[in-house]
């Protein structure tokens, strides 16, 4: 019987300890913003289908873009061409954002953004910010989009220096490849 007020105590004290340190509060205390909620709900949308190739989804602050980005490593008995797989890689992308691969301009009327934007945007209301309102706001978003892509060699196991890249805007009908 002596032993159980012991074990209560160690137990407490052991409880008074616990908690969140300093880099786990860091990022509680760090609230998402809507770029983070649309770059990860776009992200997630990319990677339910596969024909897109599960590509990462981020901002880059630099260059003020919202970078859709496809790598691929191949071997180099591969008969893949990374210029066709860009072309249709894009092309896919596109049609996913209800975007006219061939006009780059939005498919259907009516439409004043793409679907790709509506992942940054709030469920169920709108709402302007800093005197801009969400149909603006989306409308400069799909501004944004950038498709990149980058394709590797490899031979024996070692990556070729070689490497192919690929660059699209979503609002455009045309592709920058680069060997």
């Amino acid at each position: 019987m002596r032993l159980a007020p012991l074990l209560l105590g160690i137990f407490a004290a052991s409880q008074a300890d616990a908690g969140p340190d300093a880099t786990a509060n860091r990022f509680i205390n760090d609230t998402p913003s809507m770029m983070d909620w649309g770059t990860y709900r776009l992200e997630l949308r990319l990677a339910a289908a596969p024909e897109l190739g599960s590509p990462s989804v981020y901002y880059d602050w630099d260059r003020n873009r919202i970078i859709i980005y496809k790598g691929m490593i191949i071997n180099r008995e591969s008969t893949v061409k990374e210029e066709d797989d860009c072309r249709d890689w894009v092309t896919a992308i596109r049609r996913a954002a209800i975007v006219d691969p061939e006009t780059g301009k939005l498919a259907l009327d009516g439409v004043k953004s793409s679907i790709f934007s509506s992942f940054f945007s709030h469920s169920g209301f709108s709402r302007s910010v800093l005197g801009i309102t969400e149909e603006e706001a989306l409308r400069e978003l799909d501004k944004m989009f950038t498709m990149e892509a980058a394709y590797y060699r490899t031979e024996e196991g070692r990556l070729d220096p070689s490497l192919t890249t690929c660059r699209a805007e979503l609002l455009d009908n045309k592709i920058a490849i680069e060997k």
